[in-house]
């Protein structure tokens, strides 16, 4: 099976730590300014930042949110089983596409993992189009906007949600909460096809 993984939330905690840095930064830097929604990363809808406030958190804390965290619990044991089995495995992921930085961030970190990709692609903003073209069967995402584009198509989508995250239904969707789900899904589908 082809399978296309996304990074941050998916196999990097990042999106933790980066609401950790965030708030700690518009606490003690912003003059206490309180996140206004559960918006995911996009600070400006969480914040009522400054553009200036902005860039200083890009600028000064979201890469050291990234270097800081950890791997989500479980993703290097399940995507090494995955590969064993012989599965290809690509991430597919937006990172870097604000900041190239944030790519050799998370290429050290992929390195680190030690799981033989079959490709890695960052700054990937339409998803459903870059998984089309590798012909993947099923997509491992966690943000609520890309999993809804994938809505009604015929690559299976496994929405790693947490309680942050909307509740995105449809037929080739379904939700997990580990990385054990996600590897049970995956041998469900397996299954399924025999």
């Amino acid at each position: 099976m082809k399978i296309a993984i996304d990074f941050d939330g998916v196999i990097l905690n990042s999106e933790n730590s980066v609401k950790y840095y965030a708030d700690y930064y518009s606490y003690f830097f912003c003059g206490g300014k309180v996140r206004k929604t559960d918006e995911y990363i996009a600070q400006e809808k969480c914040f009522d930042w400054t553009r200036e406030e902005e860039d200083r958190f890009f600028n000064e804390y979201y890469d050291k949110a990234s270097n800081d965290c950890d791997l989500i619990v479980g993703a290097k044991q399940m995507l090494s089983m995955l590969k064993k089995e012989g599965h290809q495995l690509y991430i597919v992921s937006l990172r870097g596409y604000y900041r190239d930085v944030e790519i050799e961030v998370g290429q050290r970190i992929v390195e680190k993992l030690g799981v033989d990709f079959d490709g890695v692609f960052w700054r990937v903003k339409e998803k459903l189009a870059m998984c089309e073209e590798l012909g993947v069967d099923l997509i491992i995402e966690n943000d609520s906007d890309h999993v809804k584009k994938f809505k009604n198509t015929s690559i299976k989508v496994l929405y790693l949600k947490d309680g942050y995250t909307e509740k995105v239904c449809g037929s080739n969707i379904t939700t997990v909460e580990t990385w054990v789900d996600v590897y049970r899904e995956i041998k469900n589908l397996e299954c399924k096809k025999a």
